[in-house]
C-alpha cells in the first residue's frame, strides 16, 4: 500500500515525507497519514511486522525500527582487553551486534566428556579381559552435541550421532576384543561435525597390566612359591594390614623389576629386621609365572598392623 497523505494539507505531507525513509517501492512499508508527526501502522503490512503492532506511531519511533530491521549494523575489531566472555585479540569480522553481546555475556562453551569403564584400570600381569564397556556422560554447553566417538588405542571403534546425543546424557559402547597389554580407551565428545579441537572435549583410561606384590603371614620359613594364602596388589607403598597370630611370619613378595627392599616398616614408629630370602619362581593368581623376591620378617608377631615395603 503506497504513502496516503491528507489531501487538505500540502505542508503535513512534506512533514511525512520527511519523517520517514521509506525502502524502494516493490517492498516498502504501507502507512496512513493521520495527524502532525503520527502515522498508522495498518494490520498485515510489512511495518506492522517490524514494529511488533498495529495503531498510531510517531515517526522517530518507525524510523529507529526501520534502522534496526535493516540487519546492516555489524562490527569488526579487536578485543584490546577481556571482559565478560570476551577475551584479548579476539576478534569480530563484520559481525551482528546480537553476536557481539552474546559473546560478552554469553561466551562459548565447549561440551564436556567423562568416561568411565566396566573393569579396573588396575589389572594383574597374566590376566585376560574380554570385554570391557565404555560408559561416558557427555553434557551440552553453548551448542548442541554433534557425534561421540569411542576410540580403543587410537583406532575409532564407535561413533553416535543425531538427535539422540544432541541433548547430552550417557552413552555407552560395549568393546568384545580380548587383551592382555596396557590398553587405552579414550572418548571424544563434540559440537562440530569437523570433531575440531575448539568443540571437542576427550577423556581417557588406560587399563594397565603389572606384577602385583603379594603379602600376608606365614608359619614356616620356606618360602612360598604362589600366591595362594596370600593377599596381593599392585602398591604397598602406602601401607596394608596384616594381622599374624603366634608362631607366624610376616611374608612380602615382590617383582624383581620393583626396586630391592631392605626392610618392613610396622605402623609409622617401628622397624623391624628382615631377610632377604631370595629369588624364586613365583605363581600369580592369574596362574602366570615370575621371578619375584621373598622378604619375611626375622621374629614371629602375633598382632594386627600396617606394614609397607621400603
Amino acid at each position: 500500500m503506497a504513502v496516503n497523505p491528507k489531501t487538505s494539507s500540502q505542508s503535513k505531507n512534506t512533514k511525512t515525507q520527511l519523517g520517514l525513509t521509506l525502502a524502494p517501492a516493490a517492498s516498502s512499508y504501507p502507512i496512513s497519514y493521520v495527524e502532525d508527526n503520527w502515522d498508522v501502522v495498518e494490520s498485515g503490512s510489512d511495518l506492522a511486522e517490524v514494529l511488533g503492532a498495529t495503531g498510531q506511531f510517531d515517526q522517530h519511533s518507525i524510523n529507529e525500527a526501520l534502522a534496526g530491521s535493516s540487519g546492516d549494523v555489524t562490527y569488526s575489531g579487536t578485543a584490546s582487553t577481556t571482559v565478560g566472555g570476551i577475551t584479548t585479540g579476539q576478534t569480530f569480522t563484520n559481525a551482528s551486534i546480537q553476536d557481539v553481546i552474546d559473546a560478552l555475556i554469553n561466551p562459548y562453551a565447549k561440551p564436556t566428556a567423562a568416561l568411565t569403564l566396566s573393569v579396573s584400570t588396575a589389572q594383574e600381569y597374566g590376566a585376560t579381559i574380554s570385554s570391557v564397556t565404555m560408559s561416558v556422560t557427555a553434557v551440552k554447553k553453548t551448542n548442541p552435541i554433534y557425534g561421540v566417538r569411542f576410540k580403543v588405542g587410537g583406532t575409532v571403534v564407535d561413533t553416535q550421532t543425531g538427535s539422540s546425543v544432541a541433548g547430552g546424557g550417557t552413552f555407552t559402547y560395549t568393546y568384545e576384543i580380548s587383551f592382555s597389554s596396557d590398553t587405552t580407551f579414550s572418548v571424544e565428545v563434540t559440537d562440530s561435525e569437523s570433531y575440531s579441537a575448539s568443540g571437542t572435549s576427550t577423556d581417557s583410561k588406560t587399563v594397565s597390566f603389572s606384577k602385583h606384590v603379594y603379602y600376608g603371614s606365614v608359619s614356616s620359613t620356606t618360602v612360598p612359591t604362589s600366591g595362594t594364602g596370600l593377599s596381593h596388589s599392585a602398591s604397598v607403598s602406602s601401607g596394608v594390614d596384616i594381622t599374624t597370630a603366634g608362631g607366624e611370619y610376616v611374608v612380602f613378595m615382590s617383582p624383581v623389576a620393583k626396586t630391592s627392599i631392605q626392610q618392613l616398616i610396622i605402623g609409622s614408629w617401628y622397624d623391624i629386621s628382615t631377610t632377604d630370602k631370595g629369588t624364586v619362581t613365583f605363581t600369580l593368581s592369574t596362574g602366570a609365572t615370575a621371578t619375584y623376591y621373598c622378604y619375611m620378617t626375622d621374629q614371629m608377631v602375633a598382632a594386627t598392623e600396617k606394614y609397607k615395603l621400603v
